[in-house]
């Protein structure tokens, strides 16, 4: 079809188009999930009618009792290309990022997040003198900032965070939490972080986000694994911590890791902790019904809007909803995403909702669906179970850079064929309009 000749062809030029390009789209989703199916061990294969489908395909349970037998030999392997990248007397940090989309041996993940997040020097040299630098500015500002005994009970940020750092009890982490070290630790990190960076302004939900530096700074101090890290008596907690080298390096790092996900302008809460959960929300809202048009459909019906449920998720970065192994996985990916680090967690909310697709449609109703949905059964869910959801965010990755391309290129041929149809009626009215008399 040419360029339309008339506003009414106009309309129908850019319908015919829009389906073009819808098509083109698909064709071009399922040609990369063919090319990484090899990659992925042949999950979520494109099904036969040449329609790409990120929810088909094995249960997140079965792909995990398959994957398990590959994972020691993928972890010495890696592990070997780890030491290569930091025996350099200065890190190569897209090197390093590359690699940590692949995970990241627990023995050496501490200082891996530390050179991701920008809290460490990639260079060798600068590491020592700047590190000290950063951990004691840290304590002097709590030296200078955190309210005295007695004035505890009188300052209304302080009660806020105390309130929620109660209740802070991470999935597979419980017992290390009930330890009130920890907890004096955590509410002095907020603290300050909220005095210095957000105005004195706290959000609930805030107390999650240094979980998982926490959980694997004490890991690698101690030199344990994240499970025994609950084994850990009240003794050797208080000893742990009173060089407070974790604390200064948590705090380092939350505030490296707030900052990317505010950046951009998109993250539910804003700087000053002003909520705006719109650009995330509807963005979950488009893919999902990209990915997954049945179950996009089935929460419609039942009237569950995403912010019932995925508000949370992020908020916290899903660490509400599973355990504490899984989160640290899935962080590892998170980090090496660098300034797409939001973006990434979007694709992969999106793929925890996929996964429970078959027990949300089965479920009549609304109240049943909504208790369902901020209750999933993650309890029993380990690193493996974060590989599953890594592998199908990329997936979803490809399915949005896909339609983002041709968004972009519908644009282009709508406008061109505005312009094209106005320039067209303008020069038929130029026609039709009476002559004034030449003058003499």
């Amino acid at each position: 079809m040419g360029l339309p000749t008339s506003f009414g062809k106009f309309l129908e030029y850019v319908a015919d188009k829009a389906a073009e390009f819808d098509t083109s789209v698909r064709k071009h989703i399922n040609t990369e999930l063919i090319e990484k199916e090899s990659l992925w061990n042949g999950w979520f294969a494109p099904t036969k009618n040449s329609e790409f489908s990120v929810n088909a395909g094995k249960s997140i349970d079965l792909w995990v009792s398959q994957y398990s037998a590959q994972t020691f030999e993928q972890q010495q392997t890696l592990q070997r290309h780890y030491v290569n990248i930091l025996e350099e007397e200065t890190v190569n940090l897209e090197q390093l990022r590359s690699l940590t989309q692949y995970g990241i041996p627990q023995k050496i993940r501490a200082p891996i997040w530390q050179l991701s997040i920008g809290y460490l020097p990639l260079r060798k040299s600068e590491r020592k003198a700047t590190l000290n630098k950063r951990r004691k500015k840290y304590w002097d500002l709590v030296e200078q900032l955190y309210p005295k005994a007695e004035a505890e009970q009188s300052d209304p940020l302080l009660m806020q965070i105390a309130v929620d750092v109660l209740r802070t009890f991470p999935t597979g982490l419980e017992k290390l939490f009930e330890r009130q070290p920890v907890k004096n630790m955590l509410t002095r990190i907020l603290y300050i972080y909220s005095v210095k960076h957000q105005r004195t302004n706290y959000w609930q939900g805030l107390n999650e986000l240094p979980i998982p530096f926490i959980a694997n700074f004490f890991s690698f101090y101690v030199g344990c694994t994240l499970e025994q890290l609950n084994q850990i008596s009240l003794v050797s907690v208080e000893q742990i911590l009173k060089s407070g080298t974790i604390e200064a390096d948590v705090y380092g790092c939350l505030i490296r890791f707030v900052n990317s996900l505010q950046r951009s302008g998109d993250y539910v809460i804003e700087k000053y902790g002003t909520i705006s959960p719109g650009a995330l929300l509807d963005r979950l809202f488009l893919l999902s019904k990209m990915v997954n048009t049945e179950l996009h459909e089935n929460l419609q019906e039942k009237n569950v809007e995403y912010v019932h449920f995925a508000f949370r998720w992020m908020v916290c970065m899903l660490i509400r909803e599973i355990p504490i192994s899984t989160v640290v996985r899935l962080w590892d990916n998170y980090l090496s995403e660098g300034e797409s680090m939001l973006s990434f967690h979007l694709y992969t909310t999106c793929s925890f909702l996929q996964t429970f697709t078959e027990d949300i449609i089965k479920l009549p109703s609304f109240d049943q669906t909504l208790v369902f949905v901020q209750n999933l059964p993650t309890d029993n869910w380990n690193e493996l179970h974060a590989e599953y959801l890594i592998k199908r965010a990329y997936q979803i990755k490809i399915v949005d850079a896909a339609y983002r391309k041709s968004a972009a290129g519908l644009a282009t041929v709508f406008v061109v064929a505005l312009v094209a149809a106005m320039t067209l009626v303008a020069y038929q009215r130029c026609l039709e309009a009476p002559h004034s008399p030449r003058s003499a």
